[in-house]
């Protein structure tokens, strides 16, 4: 949960198997996280495909592989159970709308915001009454490769120098703490990489693995129009061998 900047060694991921009962009061200027493993079997997973849509249902299909048919169906059905949950609403009552690069809504109740992320068996799930959230998580084992091949596409010059001094092993994550930085700014935003990640600089304290907020900025907007904040969120290296980032709209001292 995120309350004030001062306060922010209070953040949670909680697991969604924990919220049994009722769950904390999503009180203003607060945010709630939960993470979960997406490799779910017999009777959890298939509570949750009953829970999907038809066309959540038809998108699963589509998937080549069957791992990736159930992170699909686990991670949907988890958001549908979560927001029923805070909403009062059976989970497959849940309707969603999609802006114009496809980032989902609530249809009913567009003051509940919320953003998904999944990376290989785990899924990390933002709520907030009033504020709007970006989230991303990857999980480590399959980074890599894949960041040492676009790191140039994806850093600033500055980015590139403080990554380039660092040996293989630190390297290697930070470029994961960096990319889960700018692509939880890019959900935020809700317009994918129309945006180009080069553009959106990340502070080097983040990618040396620190958990303090740090502001963010438009990409050409004045310094003055701080409208966002990075919330890095180095527990989830430890709890779920993750990296993980978190944007939320205001300045970081309106949250709370």
């Amino acid at each position: 949960m995120i309350a004030k900047r001062e306060k922010l060694e209070h953040l949670e991921v909680r697991p969604i198997d924990s919220c049994v009962g009722q769950l904390p009061d999503l009180n203003h200027g607060a945010v709630h996280l939960w993470s979960s493993r997406t490799d779910l079997v017999g009777d959890p997973f298939s509570k949750l495909l009953k829970t999907l849509s038809s066309e959540e249902n038809q998108r699963a299909r589509r998937y080549r592989f069957k791992e990736n048919q159930r992170e699909f169906v686990s991670s949907r059905g988890l958001l549908r159970m979560l927001i029923g949950r805070y909403l009062d609403v059976p989970p497959e009552k849940v309707t969603f709308e999609y802006g114009e690069f496809g980032k989902p809504v609530l249809k009913s109740f567009p003051q509940l915001h919320f953003n998904l992320a999944h990376s290989g068996n785990f899924v990390l799930i933002g709520f907030s009454r009033s504020h709007e959230i970006g989230v991303d998580l990857e999980e480590k084992k399959s980074n890599k490769e894949r960041f040492s091949s676009i790191a140039e596409m994806i850093c600033t010059k500055n980015e590139l120098g403080i990554i380039k001094e660092l040996n293989p092993k630190d390297a290697e994550a930070a470029l994961a703490r960096l990319w889960t930085a700018k692509e939880a700014y890019l959900k935020w935003v809700g317009t994918g990489l129309q945006i180009s990640p080069d553009r959106i600089e990340i502070p080097e304290a983040v990618l040396m693995g620190g958990a303090a907020p740090d502001r963010l900025w438009s990409p050409g907007a004045p310094v003055s129009e701080v409208v966002h904040t990075l919330y890095p969120l180095p527990m989830c290296e430890d709890q779920l061998g993750c990296s993980a980032a978190l944007v939320a709209s205001g300045s970081g001292s309106d949250l709370g």
